[in-house]
This record gives structure tokens, C-alpha cells and sequence, in this order.
């Protein structure tokens, strides 16, 4: 599955190196967890157990790690990298493990089944509430909870973590530049002021030059998507990590570090573009299934779908958000269900304000 999201594949590209793997369990999870890992045995598992509907949401990679008193656990990573709360993250963990569970025990050697721990990583503005199965079927009567499946999961919250915390990790050096860019999503300015510290690996003696290499371009890969530098600002980057983090004899023509850096900028481009021109094209037809909505009620939701070139069950979408009572509450659900991974330009959320607001024309539309 293409992975559309810049959060989604720095990420995932991060979790699947053993040293950024334990940094995140060691530095990140509950101490009484942690200190039951041995950690010594920490590995990568052969199987993920993720089908193709779940890859959109979990890590590609499952590490596995011992307990001191030798029980295996095997760890498998969420990353829930939207700005808003996703009140069913619960139910696609149990999908996860209820389809791990039935793998493991359905080989031929069902004593390799072992404990899975969850774990979700949150890097939204909006605060995270955690809300159980039995929250979402609204059980009222504690006699009916035990029907109800219940689990644990560990819980990361990077907004709420101190981001000198972050910055202090001595360990895992892509997960802090990783996680201090999450943490500043939005912020060009902190990519101006902090360059010196994101990049501050590159002088790392531990590190091999193919780890440096492979880490910058995976930064520079993700800086260029998610900011969509002008010609003019590429070149103010591409300058200021020639004259902070690399050695003049470093960074010559065709050097490996150059090779890096061009080579992360032009994947961040042609991804972005791509990006831009998917997305520009999801919002028109938005748009074009507004304004049919409203000019022609009389149309079926099979007309409009045909006409707007939108799926049948989309148009049915927009029908029930457009119940809502206010303007503000429906576009708020538009942009969740069409837009979760990318924040329209200021004239096109204007756009489709103007279009939601002729739905609303009795209420305060701000």
C-alpha cells in the first residue's frame, strides 16, 4: 500500500532499525514494562501479521524481545500520526491481534505463540482521549462488561512529552530527530533554528557513514514533503546542511553525503507533487459533490457520484455529515474523512467553508 503520509513513512522507515526500535521502548515506555525486557534478545520477527486493510495504520515491522525471567514477547507498533482523535484506534488494534493471535496458534508449532504488546505513538494537536470498546458501544450496565473485549496498550504521547526529553536521548538518533519534527510539524522556523540539532548525528563516531548517509536522506525526504520548499528556501536548506553538519571536504561533488541530500530532496519533491496533485483532485470533486448537492437535491446519489466521479458510498457520506447541525461540526468531518492526511492552503479550506456554509444559511458559519 502507497504510503501517503510523510509522518507515516519517516516513521515506519525509523521503527524498522533496531537501535531507533529500542531507543522508543527504552526511552518512551512504562518503567515496569521496561524493566522486564532483556533486552539483549531484542530482534526482528520474520512475520508482521499485518493484512493489507491494516498496513495503512501499523509498522511493517514486529520486533520481539525476551523477559528477564526468558518468557518471549513479541512488540507490535501503531503509529497514529493524524491531528485529530480516532475514536476506533481500539478496534483496529483488536483486528490486529485477533488476526496475529489466530496466525500464531494456527501453525504447526503452537507453542510459538507469544504475548503481543501494543503500543500507539500520538503526534496530533488535538488531545488524545483514550476510550475503551465498552466506551464505544456505550455499555451502561457493568453486568454486560464482561461480554466486552478488554486490552492494554502502551501510550505515547509526543506532544506531551518535554521536548527537552526528546532532545537529551542518548540513543536512537533518528528517532529524536524523528520525534523533534513531529513535535514542530507546521514550524519551518524550527527547521531554521534546529537544523544544527536534527542533523546533530552526523558526527556521531558510533555511526557508519552509510547509517549518516541513510538518515539524512530519510529527514531530508520528509522536511521536503511536508514543507514543499519554494526553489528558493531548497537552496537555503541544501546550503545550511553544507556549512552546519558536513565537513567542507565532506561535501564535495558527487560525495556520498551530497548524493544523500540531493537524492532525500528529489524523492521529497516528486512525493509532494504527487501528493499535491492527488489531493487538489480529491478536493474538487468534494467541491463538485457540494454544489450538486445543493443546486439539484432531486438528483440520486448515484447521478451525483457519476457526475462529481466520486464512489456511490462518498456522495452517501457527504449526505449524512451534511445533517450535522453546524457548518462547523460538518466540516470538521469532511476533513476527517477526506483530507486525514494533508492540510488544505488557506483559500482552498476557504473554498470549502463557502460551499458547506450554503447548507447553513440560518447559522454562524466562522
Amino acid at each position: 500500500m502507497a504510503q501517503k503520509n510523510p509522518h507515516d513513512k519517516l516513521f515506519k522507515y525509523t521503527l524498522s532499525i533496531k537501535s531507533e526500535a529500542v531507543a522508543l521502548v527504552r526511552n518512551f515506555l512504562s518503567e515496569d514494562l521496561k524493566n522486564k525486557l532483556d533486552f539483549r534478545t531484542f530482534k526482528t520477527e520474520s512475520s508482521s501479521y499485518i493484512n493489507g486493510s491494516l498496513q495503512e495504520f501499523f509498522s511493517d515491522t514486529v520486533w520481539s524481545c525476551r523477559l528477564k525471567t526468558g518468557e518471549q514477547v513479541k512488540v507490535a507498533f501503531l503509529l497514529e500520526h493524524k491531528s485529530y482523535f480516532d475514536k476506533n484506534v481500539i478496534v483496529q488494534f483488536l483486528r490486529y491481534l485477533t488476526e496475529a493471535y489466530d496466525t500464531m496458534l494456527n501453525k504447526e508449532k503452537a507453542e510459538e505463540a507469544t504475548l503481543l504488546i501494543p503500543i500507539l505513538v500520538y503526534h496530533g494537536r488535538q488531545t488524545w482521549t483514550h476510550r475503551s470498546l465498552a466506551d464505544l458501544l456505550n455499555v451502561q450496565d457493568e453486568s454486560l462488561l464482561r461480554f466486552v473485549p478488554t486490552f492494554a496498550l502502551e501510550f505515547v504521547n509526543i506532544m506531551t512529552t518535554e521536548e527537552e526529553k526528546i532532545a537529551k536521548m542518548r540513543e536512537g538518533y533518528l528517532l529524536r530527530s524523528a520525534f523533534l519534527l513531529f513535535r514542530n510539524a507546521g514550524n519551518p522556523d524550527y527547521i531554521w533554528r534546529e537544523i544544527r540539532q536534527l542533523f546533530f548525528f552526523a558526527r556521531e563516531e558510533e555511526l557508519s557513514e552509510q547509517e549518516v548517509r541513510s538518515f539524512v536522506r530519510a529527514l531530508t525526504n520528509y522536511i521536503n514533503r511536508s514543507y514543499k520548499f519554494n526553489a528558493e528556501e531548497s537552496e537555503k536548506y541544501t546550503n545550511m546542511i553544507k556549512e552546519i553538519v558536513f565537513e567542507a571536504d565532506e561535501y564535495l561533488p558527487g560525495s556520498t553525503y551530497e548524493q544523500a541530500l540531493l537524492q532525500g530532496r528529489k524523492e521529497g519533491r516528486e512525493e509532494g507533487r504527487e501528493e499535491g496533485r492527488e489531493e487538489g483532485r480529491i478536493l474538487t470533486k468534494v467541491i463538485v459533490s457540494l454544489s450538486l448537492l445543493h443546486k439539484f437535491s432531486n438528483l440520486s446519489d448515484r447521478e451525483i457520484a457519476d457526475l462529481a466521479v466520486l464512489p456511490e458510498e462518498k456522495i452517501k457520506k457527504i449526505r449524512k455529515i451534511l445533517q450535522e447541525k453546524e457548518a462547523k461540526k460538518a466540516y470538521n468531518k469532511i476533513l476527517l474523512h477526506f483530507f486525514k492526511t494533508t492540510a488544505l492552503s488557506e483559500a482552498e479550506e476557504l473554498e470549502l467553508r463557502k460551499q458547506i456554509a450554503v447548507f447553513y444559511p440560518n447559522t454562524d458559519n466562522k
